[in-house]
């Protein structure tokens, strides 16, 4: 009866053994491990990013953490275990039974790596060159949206953080101008003949003759200074416009988060802690950051901090936009930094 027991045991674990030289844990770690990793990786940028704009509306510095790698190693362990029964007397011998273990094990290394030094400068401090914007716009992207983020200035229009409410007002009356003009096909942006590989390669805003007559048109050429006869007009980097062209000033990385700072709503006991400003009370911004004492149930996504709970709402499908073209654009800055600016871009010619 032992002999029996023992052997039954032994060929179980040899199945085991057998059955496990055969299968590869390869294909099945990855349909396991990627989205969970993925799903994992997505969620904590997001909450970084919401983490640093709260910081900054508490004046407090931001920090980044990032994730560089991720190594998994998963694992299976092959073996036997005995077991010993002792019988009720009648039975001379114990019962030894020899029983097949099999341990699955993961141990993944993560490495993260510090935003310092010059990659913190290059990716926050330096200001967005203004042809990957454009890029973004010639795939879709809302002008409104991308200059109410990125720009801080278009001439004497201020859209910088200690703007004032009316004034932010007369810059997005003019961006949302512009950008019913693009939808309607009244305003193009492109780049002359010669593209931007050239010493001279310029990008171009061109208004059609319906729309230099239209109350959008009329309303942009007046507002920004621009002489209508010209037709076109160069978008350049810089303080002061002219008749002919339109000084865009864009928002660094660290500027842009400052910028949306300004849409944290803080609880009441924190008012006297956090950035003073009157954008709290526009009725639509591009992000609206809530708080709450107990940790939100409709929020996508949430971080604690200071005490209490800060959040977007599931529901708030803007706002939550507007976080998507934030990690968007620093990746994009990250990018432009790894490259030292010496991608050659080529925008279409409209």
């Amino acid at each position: 009866m032992l002999r029996r027991a023992l052997l039954a045991g032994l060929g179980a674990t040899a199945a085991v053994l057998l059955l496990g030289g055969c299968l590869s844990r390869g294909p099945a770690s990855i349909a396991q491990q990627r989205g969970p990793y993925t799903e994992v990786l997505a969620r904590s940028d997001q909450e970084e990013l919401l983490a640093n704009i709260v910081r900054l509306a508490y004046l407090d510095a931001p920090v980044f953490l990032q994730v560089t790698s991720v190594t998994a190693s998963p694992s299976l362990e092959y073996g036997t275990e005995s077991e010993v029964r002792v019988g009720d007397g009648s039975s001379p011998n114990p019962l030894a039974l020899a029983k097949p273990k099999v341990i699955v094990k993961d141990a993944p290394t993560i490495t993260y790596k510090p935003l310092l030094g010059r990659e913190f400068s290059n990716e926050l401090l330096m200001p967005f060159d203004i042809r990957p914007v454009f890029l973004m716009l010639d795939n879709g992207f809302d002008f409104s949206v991308v200059a109410q983020l990125l720009f801080k200035r278009l001439n004497h229009l201020s859209n910088a953080r200690s703007a004032s409410s009316a004034e932010r007002a007369e810059f997005r009356q003019v961006t949302d101008a512009m950008s019913r003009l693009l939808q309607s096909g009244g305003l193009r942006l492109g780049t002359p003949d010669e593209g931007l590989r050239s010493a001279n390669g310029k990008v171009l805003a061109t208004l059609s003759d319906d729309a230099l007559a239209s109350a959008d048109g009329k309303l942009v050429i007046a507002t920004l200074g621009l002489d209508p006869r010209l037709k076109s007009y160069e978008l350049k980097s810089g303080l002061q416009g002219t008749a002919g062209a339109i000084a865009v000033s864009s928002r660094s990385l660290l500027a842009l988060l400052s910028y949306l700072s300004n849409y944290v709503e803080p609880p009441a006991a924190h008012a006297a802690l956090v950035w003073p400003t009157d954008a709290r009370t526009e009725p639509s911004p591009l992000m609206r950051i809530n708080s709450s004492a107990q940790r939100p149930a409709n929020a996508e996504p949430a971080i604690f901090y200071r005490g209490h709970w800060f959040y977007l709402r599931a529901d708030d499908l803007r706002s939550r936009n507007t976080l998507f073209l934030l990690r968007l654009l620093f990746n994009l800055q990250a990018q432009a930094a790894s490259t030292q600016g010496d991608v050659q871009l080529t925008l279409p010619v409209k």
